[in-house]
């Protein structure tokens, strides 16, 4: 025997239809109630408390849900800490409107950098890049060459190239500094807290 299973516009259909939350009385689509199965027992009897008939077969919508479960944290923080903070506030409001309460973990350290370590956060990233060592290459490179051969002048660093070995112990050492500064700062934006 062939089960039918329901047209796609049938479907449609049905998701569409409008229903009254039996909290606040607004026709809602059917999507937006939540039935009295799908609420935890413990606001159940939060709502059951401000309207007697709340129990199977009728339906809340999402924002009176948002608001009762709102209720039922902020009773929570109250037994435990006897008033609520702004924080506790700030967190509720958070939960009620269905928002992310965290910050990503940098956020409050790059708020308050100074402009010597993001000049080094930048030089570390440059520093550390395909773009700075291919350059770095090509120069020195470009360096042997036009001293070994002498093409444009006369050779400035020959071999063993002395000047050229400073350049890179300068380069050296003023760029591991600014590297360790920015690792710093990398620890400091992971730390938790």
């Amino acid at each position: 025997m062939e089960t039918r299973r329901p047209s796609r516009h049938k479907t449609a259909v049905s998701r569409g239809q409008q229903a009254t939350c039996d909290i606040c009385h607004k026709k809602k689509a059917r999507h937006e109630l939540v039935p009295f199965p799908g609420v935890r027992p413990n606001i159940s009897d939060l709502i059951r408390a401000d309207d007697a008939e709340w129990g199977e077969g009728r339906f809340i919508c999402r924002e009176d849900l948002a608001t009762y479960r709102r209720k039922y944290v902020e009773s929570l923080l109250e037994d435990e800490r006897g008033e609520l903070t702004r924080l506790d506030e700030e967190v509720l409001d958070t939960i009620e409107r269905h928002e992310i309460i965290t910050r990503q973990p940098g956020e409050r350290v790059d708020e308050a950098m100074s402009f010597g370590e993001r000049m080094a956060d930048r030089v570390a990233t440059f520093g550390g890049s395909w773009t700075f060592i291919l350059t770095f290459v090509l120069m020195i490179t470009a360096w042997i060459i036009l001293n070994v051969t002498g093409w444009l002048f006369k050779p400035v660093d020959q071999y063993p190239f002395i000047l050229l070995n400073l350049l890179l112990s300068c380069v050296a050492a003023v760029q591991a500094p600014i590297i360790m500064m920015s690792q710093q700062r990398q620890e400091q934006k992971e730390a938790p807290g």
